[in-house]
């Protein structure tokens, strides 16, 4: 039902544009560059990619309050022939938002971020990723969801909000995640559970806490036992999830926790192919350096309640790959990132450097830089490097390093 209503509801935000430019904005970026290396593990060497970014909003009086539009999108594509490339997301977005006094109500494909940690994220299990599509944004490979979501202030101080999603879609892993010679399939997995959830958030006077909930398909598919087949699966998720965030002067520090608990959901999916519920947590510290300079550490905890992949026996390579897809490798796990993040004081250079390990050793180092020649022309620079021993979390993935530079005209 709101994928009939987006079409019309883009036409008249045109429409509405047309007739009042001045509270219209239509901008994004053209960019090219050069790939090595790629997040879907293909060695597809070293190839000039294309890519159109665009993003359309418009805001109006109405009603007593204010009506948002918005849609945007990214379209690319190269001559090599590897998803992680060619992959587009041609409409990642097109909602309305309406809001007036302490209360906002919105409608329509929207990509959903919660949590207050880097990378390792325990409460961020709504909007799902496309991990094969290589961007240099952290959050670029997310795409949305078509449901509706509020927000209502109780005061100065609580902030309650809602929501519930209708087409719910899994993430899209590499392809070369899977062991053995099993592979997931290229498209979204399709579930027939709703999302549902919210968080209630308060801004203390020592800092902000917040108390969130979740009940739905969970984002990770993975493969499970249909007949003498297999098919391709999301589990019921329902998380539970406390953070908080403050700052003291030059510090800050915040931190996240939440309890994951597995169910089939609409799928047949066998006891022993359930991922392990399990409690997750990070906790974090930035330091504000001379200057615009940061240095960040984060350490990470994750905890197994229950034991039910079977290592022997006809299920085993399928409970080996929920046990790689969802990190589930040892029943304690405890991990660690140091980030350090510079910037000019003209802002026109920056430059970002992250290293992360979890308990096997293993090792993830991103990279990121910006260099501004003009008003609208940027030169982006990142490199992802992933390396560890067999059964490792980062080890699984380090056939997805890869290093590229981009150069993108604003519009």
């Amino acid at each position: 039902m709101l994928q009939r209503l987006l079409k019309p509801g883009l036409l008249l935000s045109a429409a509405l544009a047309a007739a009042a430019p001045a509270r219209a904005e239509f901008n994004g970026y053209f960019a090219t560059g050069i790939q090595g290396g790629n997040a879907n593990f293909t060695d597809s060497g070293t190839g000039i990619f294309g890519r159109l970014n665009y993003r359309f909003s418009h805001s109006m009086d109405a009603a007593g309050g204010t009506l948002d539009l918005f849609t945007g999108g990214t379209v690319q594509g190269s001559g090599r022939e590897d998803r992680a490339i060619n992959e587009t997301q041609a409409l990642r977005e097109a909602y309305a938002e309406f809001q007036a006094g302490s209360f906002t109500l919105g409608a329509g494909r929207h990509v959903h971020v919660q949590g207050v940690a880097d990378g390792f994220i325990p409460t961020d299990v709504v909007s799902p990723r496309n991990f094969r599509f290589a961007v240099y944004e952290e959050q670029g490979n997310r795409f949305g969801s078509d449901g509706i979501w509020g927000t209502v202030f109780l005061g100065s101080n609580v902030t309650l909000s809602a929501y519930a999603y209708t087409n719910t879609r899994s993430s899209v892993l590499p392809q070369g995640i899977y062991p053995g010679a099993l592979s997931l399939p290229d498209e979204p997995v399709e579930s027939d559970d709703q999302a549902y959830g919210g968080r209630i958030g308060w801004a203390a006077g020592f800092g902000d806490l917040g108390i969130s909930v979740y009940s739905g398909p969970a984002n990770l598919p993975y493969l499970s036992a249909d007949g003498a087949g297999v098919q391709p699966v999301v589990p019921h998720l329902f998380m539970a999830g406390a953070d908080f965030d403050l700052v003291r002067g030059a510090w800050r520090f915040y931190g996240e926790a939440a309890l994951h608990e597995y169910k089939p959901g609409s799928f047949a999916i066998p006891a022993a192919l359930l991922p392990e519920d399990e409690v997750q947590a990070v906790l974090g510290a930035e330091r504000e350096l001379a200057g615009t300079s940061r240095l960040a550490v984060q350490l990470f905890w994750r905890d197994l309640q229950t034991s039910r992949s079977s290592g022997a026996g006809p299920l085993a390579p399928l409970a080996a790959g929920v046990r790689t897809v969802y990190g589930q490798y040892e029943d304690r796990q405890t991990g660690s990132s140091l980030s350090y993040t510079w910037e000019s004081d003209d802002t026109r250079r920056s430059a970002e450097a992250t290293v992360s390990s979890w308990f096997e050793d293993d090792l993830y180092v991103r990279l990121r830089g910006k260099y501004r020649l003009g008003s609208q022309s940027v030169i982006y620079l990142y490199a992802d490097w992933l390396d560890g021993p067999a059964g490792s979390p980062y080890g699984t993935l380090k056939d997805s390093s890869n290093i590229g530079i981009e150069y993108r005209i604003f519009f």
